[in-house]
């Protein structure tokens, strides 16, 4: 795509026609090079339900299909905005975002949500946490 653009610009900028086989004179110069700007996050591999039992860890992991260090990630358990903790731990090195629970307690069971967000839009995954009480 990147080399389809760059010659879009080359008949744009030079005038050629391709009709004679030649390239007519431009008083235009080009500075730099064209790129191709990013789109909205997109996920690859997403949230996965998880059963554990109470005291042990649960992990979620979510990775986009190209690395954004720009992109914003948050975390919701039932739609409420989860916080750094000394239980909830989470990371995001641009690819994968992860959520670690340990130890997890009943009361964390629920729907987990991950929002990745950049300026040209969204993308999220969900998936509930099941956790298992011992007698």
């Amino acid at each position: 795509m990147k080399r389809r653009i760059i010659f879009i610009l080359f008949v744009i900028l030079t005038g050629f026609s391709g009709e004679n086989g030649g390239v007519e004179q431009s008083n235009i110069d080009v500075l730099g090079s064209a790129s191709v700007k990013g789109g909205k996050p997109k996920i690859v591999q997403r949230l996965v339900g998880q059963m554990v039992h109470e005291g042990d860890k649960a992990t979620f992991i979510a990775k986009l299909e190209t690395s954004d260090r720009q992109c914003t990630v948050i975390w919701y358990k039932n739609a409420i905005q989860i916080k750094e903790s000394d239980r909830f731990h989470l990371s995001f090195n641009g690819e994968t975002a992860k959520l670690e629970i340990n130890p997890v307690e009943v009361t964390d069971k629920g729907e987990y949500k991950v929002e990745f967000k950049n300026e040209y839009g969204k993308d999220e995954s969900s998936a509930p946490l099941a956790v298992i009480k011992f007698p």
